[in-house]
């Protein structure tokens, strides 16, 4: 029962990064003629370049990369980045028309990267990745100690920064402050803070250890653990 709790909590986490990742995507960035990064930017060009659906873009290019993540990480992981590429599809399709022309570019680069950054954390949380670039950030996070929301900027950078093209100048710049605001997003989100007693200290360092997480004294009575989730 407990790993089935597991796999239906996961799941749901998935499905619910996934919907606030479409979000995103069609009610901030694309009204706004922004740009993206990894396979999410390269989706944005050819949407902006012949009008090729997001969600079909979006199924190709990961499922290429999938084959890679399949080979380089564990299987868990992978099949929980399905659920995670499928329903970001199916969001994608679903909230095509809830868009937001705003005013100002620069508020609707803002609010598209905390979105980004929330809805990445919230599916890493449930075990899985957007692909693309995350898969490639997981990789250097996990053989590297590259912290996922760093390597993914750089990886989304070689994406952004030449879609000046379609996009122009400014918009390219605008990219690139909601890729910096969505790897700030999404570190902070990987860092959990948790509580734990002092009198039990001793026996679950080692374990805390173990799972990356720092035992440091916050009170007589408290100790604070801070565990970094990948």
């Amino acid at each position: 029962m407990k790993i089935n709790r597991t796999i239906i909590k996961n799941i749901a986490l998935n499905f619910m990064g996934a919907l606030i990742y479409a979000l995103a995507i069609n009610s901030f960035l694309i009204p706004s003629k922004l740009g993206e990064g990894g396979v999410t930017g390269l989706m944005t060009i050819f949407y902006y370049w012949v009008g090729f659906p997001p969600a079909l873009t979006n199924l190709i290019l990961n499922g290429i990369l999938l084959f890679v993540g399949w080979k380089m990480l564990s299987k868990q992981t992978v099949l929980y980045t399905i659920v995670a590429i499928a329903s970001i599809s199916f969001w994608l399709k679903l909230t095509s028309q809830i868009q937001f022309k705003l005013n100002d570019p620069l508020v609707a680069a803002i609010i598209g990267g905390v979105l980004m950054g929330i809805a990445m954390g919230i599916i890493m949380k449930g075990e899985g990745t957007t692909a693309g670039s995350t898969i490639l950030a997981k990789i250097m996070n996990k053989y590297f100690g590259i912290k996922t929301g760093s390597a993914m900027l750089g990886f989304d950078l070689m994406v952004a920064v030449p879609s000046f093209v379609l996009i122009g100048f400014e918009n390219m710049f605008l990219t690139i402050i909601e890729l910096y605001i969505s790897a700030v997003v999404l570190n902070k989100m990987l860092e959990a803070l948790a509580l734990c007693p002092v009198k039990y200290t001793d026996q679950i360092d080692k374990n805390f250890r173990r799972l990356g997480c720092g035992i440091v004294p916050r009170s007589s009575r408290f100790c604070l653990c801070k565990r970094v989730w990948y």
